[in-house]
Order: structure tokens, then sequence, then C-alpha cells
């Protein structure tokens, strides 16, 4: 944790009788509060730049993808990444084999790719994060 990094460079400038960062003293840091604030300030909105700068170049992809008839976008039913509701589907590579040629080929799945889902998701695990620290905090955990 970062946290830990900056209570340790604290601890070192007040042995040497330097000025720290209010972030850096152990005697009056509250870690909760920290991490909510920079949830709040950095996460969220560096996270929703993200996925609004992707959507905004993935869309134009994903309508291409659509209106193709070509068998190497696959087709709904073969390969929606959906919620992305674990791991694998998030890594998930989709391989076809074609009868012809014998070589295996990655399926372009952008025709059912659900951004939707995937900013609804991101954001959940966001504020989830964010209350499991605001739990912390009433409970009055500093470092």
């Amino acid at each position: 944790m970062i946290t830990d990094k900056l209570l340790k460079d604290g601890d070192k400038e007040a042995a040497l009788g330097l000025q720290f960062s209010p972030l850096c003293d152990r005697k009056s840091t509250l870690v909760a509060q920290s991490q909510i604030g920079f949830i709040d300030f950095i996460v969220e909105p560096t996270f929703s730049l993200l996925t609004d700068s992707m959507e905004k170049i993935v869309m134009p992809l994903i309508e291409e993808a659509s209106k193709s008839e070509s068998p190497s976008f696959g087709t709904s039913s073969q390969n929606n990444l959906g919620a992305l509701s674990n791991v694998d589907a998030q890594r998930r590579h989709n391989f076809r084999s074609t009868a012809s040629d014998g070589v295996a080929h990655m399926e372009n799945s952008l025709a059912t790719v659900d951004l939707r889902s995937f900013r609804d998701n991101l954001m959940q695990i966001i504020q989830a994060n964010k209350e499991r620290w605001k739990e912390l905090a009433v409970e009055g955990m500093i470092y």
C-alpha cells in the first residue's frame, strides 16, 4: 500500500528531525479517510475518463463489427462478454479453427462487447472498495 511507504518515509524524516507532510505522519494520518479521498479525487475521475475515452474509441469499431457479415466477427451467442463477471471472461480469447485451412484464428468479439456493463461493473467495484474504507473509518482505524 502506498500509505505504508509514506508513513515509513515520515518516520525516517522525523528521525532526522526534518519536517514531513501530514500524510507521512504516523500519529495523525487517518488511513481510511485518506483512502476515501484518494478514491474520490483520483480513482473515480481517472476511471471515468478512461472509460469515456475507451467508449469513444471502441464504439465506432463495435458499430463497424456489427455491420460486418464476415464470419470472423462471430455471433452474439458464440462470444458474448456480457458484464465481464469474472476474470476468465475478461481475459478470454476466442479461437476457432477453419476447416478450409486448419489454422486457428482469433475471433473478434467487438460486436458483442457490452460497454455499459463494463462501466457499471467497474463503478460497482470502486464503490464497494470505498464502502469498505468508510466502514474502517467508522471503526476508527488509523495506522
